[in-house]
């Protein structure tokens, strides 16, 4: 009784589903608006699965109990096979080992005779080759011992060499430094002329300027000159001038120290 109640419940809803199914795809090729098309697959595919359901639970049971019966026997079947086949392949594994041990020993045995000879043979090449060897290494020794003392001699020569260049250069260096010397001393003899007194002398020599200094002892201490503002009149010529030019942060050019000349000497400075 609850077998046919279920069989007939079964029928009835997967019916009921295939109808919604058929209504889905009318309302797939019917509806205008594209949203109701979708809505319709939607409603097309859940019945159809739903009444897929019902047909398994229902009528389809039995045929669903059957299958899955012969899924288990066949597996069963496959498991006994692989078993079986397992076994034979064990035994012919077994075989197989025993007729490769047995080759393997004679191999063993060949290989062993074969490694003995050649042994022989090669202590044999060993000794010929350590003859030639310490021959060729007593030659090799005597070519680099009269290779040495050739290096030897000309690298004595070319120390030689390079000690005379050395000589050679530190001779003009110190010419050189001699005519620097003899040029500055030349030219603190014409700055010498330009300061009025023993003050501004001492100023110089300590790089430091002072009032009524000449602009070119300033330019000695100082370094070139920047920023050039001239004012002259009927009695006197005026100059500023920027020393010490760099740049800041901002990329912009910043000075150390401005002076104030009057026909060419120092009447004021001051920092920046």
């Amino acid at each position: 009784m609850i077998k046919k109640l279920r069989i007939i419940c079964g029928w009835f809803f997967s019916g009921t589903c295939l109808l919604g199914f058929l209504i889905g795809i009318k309302m797939f090729f019917t509806e205008p608006v594209m949203s109701a098309k979708f809505g319709g697959i939607v409603i097309a595919v859940t019945n159809l699965a739903i009444a897929y359901v019902f047909y398994i639970i229902g009528p389809g049971w039995e045929v669903f109990l059957e299958k899955r019966k012969l899924k288990a026997m066949k597996r069963e079947e496959e498991a006994k096979q692989k078993e079986e086949k397992r076994k034979e392949e064990a035994k012919q594994e077994e075989a197989k080992q025993k007729e490769e041990k047995r080759k393997e020993e004679a191999k063993q045995k060949e290989e062993k005779r074969e490694e003995e000879a050649k042994q022989k043979e090669e202590k044999r090449k060993e000794e010929a080759k350590q003859k030639e060897e310490k021959r060729k290494e007593e030659a090799k020794q005597k070519e680099e011992k009269r290779e040495e003392e050739a290096k030897q001699k000309e690298e004595k020569r070319k120390e030689e060499e390079a000690k005379q260049k050395q000589r050679e250069r530190r001779a003009k260096e110190e010419e050189a430094r001699q005519k620097k010397l003899e040029r500055r001393a030349k030219e603190e003899e014409k700055l010498r002329e330009l300061c009025l007194d023993e003050n501004e002398w001492k100023s110089f020599k300590e790089n430091k300027i002072c009032v009524g200094m000449h602009i070119l002892v300033v330019q000695d201490i100082k370094g070139k000159k920047h920023d050039e503002k001239r004012n002259v009149s009927a009695n006197k010529t005026t100059l500023k001038y920027k020393y010490g030019q760099s740049l800041n942060q901002k990329d912009n050019w910043s000075y150390e120290l401005e002076v104030t000349f009057v026909d060419d000497r120092v009447t004021a400075f001051k920092d920046l």
